[in-house]
């Protein structure tokens, strides 16, 4: 519905989309009237996933409408590339989700929603155009066998009727009945259907049959199209597009929620989707679906053809940056998504977010979040940041690599209202590392605004290097080592830091890595040369540089990791000498004293981490884990509440409630806390602790529905699949299906097992699964290999009673109860627990100790 141009607003000094109707339309009073109507309804909705109308003017015959530039391209130019991997299909359907929830609240429904309506910004940005614009015309367009709207004009409506997109409409627009908001349910179902198989669901060569189809028939079944398109996401489409309006969601918002809960579960890698603006040539290319116009002058907007020239940095000029900076850095967009760039993208973060942390021991009123606590909550906005963290200031940004040069956006974005407060470009040499290694987080302090002394840089800068292209190895190594719990990840980091050192033997940060990288290898093989290898490159790195704080810390792990517990007190005390609000000091200290069985400084060393950073949820979670591993439970209970009062929307607080709650037995209230982690944020966790709560109430038909709708949102986790067989034994009607669920929790256990087979929880897990399948011999065999390597476990020695129970040996299942009990482990439990119902009505079971 007309022409599109970019211009300036000379007033505002900001650049806009104008929007011009046809001359027809603008003379047609009742149009315009309708136009008017809707346009300022639309303007009413303010929210990052909606385009922003700023005015409605005409000059002389020519109406028009200003409007928020988006640089981008349509979802409809995206998906011409064919389907779209899952993640980036769950982030963009969420984003429109997320819009489409504001317009519902507010009683607005679009009824025009296509992929030509939704644009994706560079930096991953989808904006929901048109909201009640363009719904009525003068004459019936054409309809083709090839094509996704009415071809007469660009909005492409019925005229007064039928209003809406043919091949995107609900069956209930295709009827010409009344709609509400999960019209447009049904319609951004569509375009989640199409997304992921690259095809929309009711195609058919003629405008009557598709009107038919959408009325009457169910489309063909995603997984026929795309077998790796997980249940949960199916679940979401199918109930999208269910034809009766009452079958969709209630709520707009809890689509939204289901969305952003699925895809922070799928894999890391697969990331949002975006536009890639650098072609392989290297140029840069000019703008996308912008008619170019001779400038002109209308109501103090100057328009003008799109330009070539790369982008300048922004700077706002005063900024209005909050005193307390709870800082998050997020994840980088890896523009053109390839595979190849994105080990680079992440090691850049990686350091980022850590050299701005050891800016928190000079600037008393910055917190930074810890990269890895980002990553574990799978945090990809800046409202997110904020909902979970508390976060007062968030950077996003992007890197787009081509060959040998690299450009980084930077933004400092408010979380509270999205708004950019500041931004930076940088164009770079990968060969560069004073620009990388340097310049990047001097760059963000300044949009920080904070004023760097030279003890403070020299801090910043130590262990680095200046070897030409060194640089790069490193970086590439931290954004793989990042994911070091995939062997592969570690070898290929390892490789990486390896080159670092051959290049620049003086490289002490290269070192330090490289240490880190044989601790993690360690840790996965238990082979004692990776452990000592990594002692000697941390040593290295220090004679190198005796000031980096974490290399003692990463020394201080090794001596814990191998026995030598007050060697490792020294070092890790050295450490936070160094860098007295070192997350991980205070976390290895605590846990070495634990080791050395000296709780009471165990304990004031997690106080101590959470007197360094008051304001952060995470040290009063370390505090309140420590307090739940000891049963004082009124103490721990104390801590997540403190987290629940920093962090109101963060889940893991109501969660850890939960927990608390669910071992002293007051079910009602785990049930409410589990109840509320999910509504604030669908996640497989809560619903499988919920289940939890019912199966010990003996409700097994809820908890088995509880645990299904986790392997919705995550239907990789095996233990998720071995509680449903668990449900399913004793829920009447359903013990047919408890076998299919072992052998499925069996065969995503094994290949966990390839990963790491040193780990005893997993072979306990495997172990029960296997005793259930009629396999004792296995189920043997991998409980002693479990108890050889955590002999001291009292949750596995708890389990190891289940299954010698599964598997009639009654001496060794009330010797494995009676050390888990000796252990601390709860009584109450193992008085409910359903698996050990015989072993109770031992006569020996009474005499066990009742701790």
């Amino acid at each position: 519905m007309g022409e599109v141009y970019k211009a300036r607003d000379t007033r505002l000094e900001r650049i806009v989309a104008i929007k011009v109707l046809p001359k027809d339309l603008a003379a047609d009073q009742e149009f315009v009237s309708r136009f008017e109507k809707e346009a300022r309804l639309a303007s009413s909705l303010n929210h990052p996933n909606i385009i922003t109308i700023y005015e409605i003017e005409r000059s002389d015959s020519i109406l028009y409408i200003a409007m928020e530039f988006v640089d981008g391209e349509t979802l409809a130019e995206l998906l011409d590339a064919g389907p779209m991997p899952i993640r980036k299909a769950c982030g963009v359907a969420a984003q429109i989700a997320a819009g489409l929830t504001k317009a519902h609240e507010a009683r607005i429904v679009h009824r025009d929603l296509k992929p030509q309506n939704v644009m994706i910004n560079r930096d991953g940005l989808a904006k929901i155009l048109d909201f009640g614009l363009g719904k009525v015309t003068t004459e019936l367009p054409e309809y083709g066998p090839d094509s996704t709207t009415w071809t007469s004009y660009d909005a492409g409506t019925l005229p007064g009727r039928i209003l809406g997109t043919p091949a995107y409409m609900s069956p209930q627009q295709a009827g010409g009945q009344a709609v509400d908001f999960r019209s447009d349910q049904f319609s951004l179902g569509s375009l989640l259907y199409q997304m992921v198989t690259g095809i929309r669901p009711f195609r058919r060569a003629t405008l009557p049959q598709t009107m038919a189809a959408i009325i009457e028939k169910d489309p063909e079944p995603v997984e026929a199209l795309n077998p790796k398109v997980p249940l949960a996401l199916r679940s979401i489409i199918r109930r999208c597009l269910a034809k009766m309006p009452e079958d969709r969601y209630a709520r707009t918002e809890e689509l939204c929620k289901e969305l952003q809960a699925l895809e922070q579960s799928l894999p890391e890698l697969d990331r949002m989707v975006l536009p890639s603006f650098l072609d392989r040539t290297g140029r840069w290319p000019a703008l996308l679906g912008i008619a170019v116009l001779a400038v002109m002058i209308v109501a103090g907007v100057r328009w003008f053809a799109p330009s070539l020239s790369i982008r300048s940095p922004l700077t706002t000029g005063s900024l209005n940056l909050p005193e307390e900076k709870q800082l998050a850095v997020l994840p980088f967009s890896n523009v053109g998504n390839d595979p190849a760039n994105q080990a680079f993208c992440d090691g850049l973060v990686e350091i980022l977010t850590s050299k701005l942390s050891q800016l928190e021991q000079f600037q008393s009123a910055l917190r930074v979040i810890p990269a890895s606590e980002i990553r574990q909550e799978a945090i990809q906005s800046a409202r997110d940041a904020r909902r979970v963290f508390g976060a007062t200031l968030v950077i996003t940004g992007s890197v787009q690599r081509v060959d040998e040069r690299v450009r980084l956006t930077i933004n400092l974005v408010d979380p509270q209202t999205l708004r950019q407060i500041n931004a930076k470009s940088i164009d770079t040499e990968v060969r560069d590392a004073s620009v990388l290694q340097d310049g990047v987080v001097l760059d963000v302090a300044a949009l920080l605004g904070i004023d760097l002394s030279p003890q403070v840089k020299q801090v910043l800068m130590a262990g680095g290097t200046t070897v030409p292209g060194t640089y790069d190895f490193y970086m590439q190594g931290r954004g793989y080592l990042q994911r070091y719990q995939d062997g592969q990840n570690l070898d290929y980091a390892i490789g990486l830091f390896q080159n670092a050192v051959k290049q620049d033997p003086s490289y002490a940060l290269a070192y330090a890595a490289l240490c880190q990288s044989y601790w993690r290898k360690y840790e996965l093989t238990k082979d004692s040369q990776w452990a000592g290898s990594a002692r000697r490159d941390c040593n290295t790195a220090l004679k190198l540089n005796d000031k980096l704080a974490q290399v003692y810390v990463t020394l201080g792990m090794i001596d814990t990791g191998t026995g030598r517990y007050e060697d490792a007190i020294q070092k890790i005390q050295r450490g936070l000498q160094l860098d007295p609000v070192n997350a991980d000091g205070y976390s290895e200290l605590a846990k070495t004293y634990e080791a050395l069985g000296k709780i009471p400084e165990a304990e004031s060393t997690y106080v101590r981490a959470v007197t360094a950073r008051p304001g952060f949820w995470g040290t009063h979670n370390d505090l309140a884990r420590f307090y739940f591993r000891f049963a004082r439970y009124p103490e721990a209970e104390k801590e997540y509440r403190r987290i629940t009062e920093l962090s109101p929307d963060n889940p893991r607080g109501y969660n850890g409630l939960g927990a608390v709650y669910l071992t002293q037995q007051r079910f009602p209230e785990a049930a409410a806390m589990f109840e509320k982690s999910a509504g604030i944020q669908p996640s497989d966790y809560a619903y499988s602790n919920l289940g939890t709560v019912y199966f010990y109430l003996g409700r097994y038909a809820d908890a088995a529905r509880r645990v299904e709708r986790a392997l919705e949102i995550n239907d990789r986790n095996y233990r998720y699949w071995r509680n449903l067989a668990a449900a399913y034994q004793r829920a009447s009607g359903e013990q047919q299906k408890a076998r299919g669920a072992f052998q499925r929790a069996a065969e995503l256990a094994e290949q966990q097992r390839n990963i790491n087979p040193l780990d005893a929880a997993l072979l306990m897990d495997l172990a029960d699964c296997y005793s259930m399948l009629g396999e004792p011999q296995r189920a043997r065999d991998l409980l002693r290999q479990a108890l050889e390597l955590a002999p001291e476990d009292v949750s596995q020695m708890y389990q190891a009673a289940i299954v010698y129970e599964q598997l009639k040996d009654r001496e060794a299942a009330l010797d494995a109860i009676g050390k888990a009990i000796a252990g601390g482990y709860s009584r109450d439990l193992i008085e409910r627990s359903p698996d050990l119902a015989q072993l109770r009505a031992d006569p020996r079971f009474s005499t066990l100790p009742k701790r």
